[in-house]
């Protein structure tokens, strides 16, 4: 799935919408999970990426409660190491008890190959059980196709529209926290070709070598 769109490019006076943008984007999906009459499809966090051609990505994370700051540190922290990067500088605000993290990072998106980093994002809020990924695409994102997944304990449900993806992503805490998850991150379809390839090379190759030892057998007989 390709997808062709619109999407707004901010300059340096648009900062201060572009900020508020995100943190509506980050908090009302939350704030809509947190009511009663969905109580069974709360949400503990919401991630939302804002990712931009240049790679660059402003990552707003929103909890549904006060939560320690240590405890977000470790989360952003946790989640720059996964994507091999030093813990990023964080801007942490609060309304209405919710609180949102805000975040400078890369790596999150992939505009050469159309995927996100999923398993980056689930092996860092995996303690949280249920949460939600919105990616927000500032340009024309090849986003290649995805599907629902359910790998071990992890179920991803993708919605995508217009400019945005969201995954909604709930992890099976029945035995507690997952230590091993399985890999949600799509490959290179190219490799399997490649391998497929090479294994034939081999195959004939063989068969050739078979081949000429009867032909230098049978000559010497």
């Amino acid at each position: 799935m390709t997808i062709h769109h619109r999407s707004p490019h901010f300059t340096a006076s648009q900062r201060g919408p572009r900020r508020m943008l995100l943190l509506l984007l980050a908090s009302l999906p939350l704030l809509f999970a947190l009511l009663p009459a969905t109580a069974q499809n709360r949400l503990d966090i919401q991630v939302t990426i804002f990712s931009e051609p240049s790679g660059k990505e402003t990552v707003a994370v929103a909890y549904d409660r006060k939560i320690p700051r240590a405890d977000i540190d470790r989360d952003l922290a946790a989640l720059a190491g996964h994507l091999r990067l030093p813990p990023p500088a964080l801007k942490v605000t609060e309304e209405r008890g919710i609180v949102v993290a805000e975040a400078e990072l890369s790596g999150l998106t992939n505009w050469s190959t159309g995927t996100v980093n999923l398993d980056a994002l689930i092996n860092t809020f995996k303690r949280y059980g249920h949460f939600q990924v919105m990616c927000m695409f500032l340009g024309d994102f090849p986003l290649r196709t995805v599907e629902n997944q359910q790998r071990g304990p992890v179920r991803v449900e993708t919605q995508v529209n217009g400019s945005t993806v969201s995954y909604q992503i709930r992890v099976d805490q029945s035995h507690g926290v997952p230590k091993d998850i399985p890999s949600f991150n799509q490959r290179d379809a190219l490799w399997p070709l490649v391998l497929g390839v090479v294994g034939l090379l081999a195959v004939l190759a063989a068969c050739a070598y078979l081949i000429a030892y009867a032909i230098r057998a049978r000559r010497r007989a």
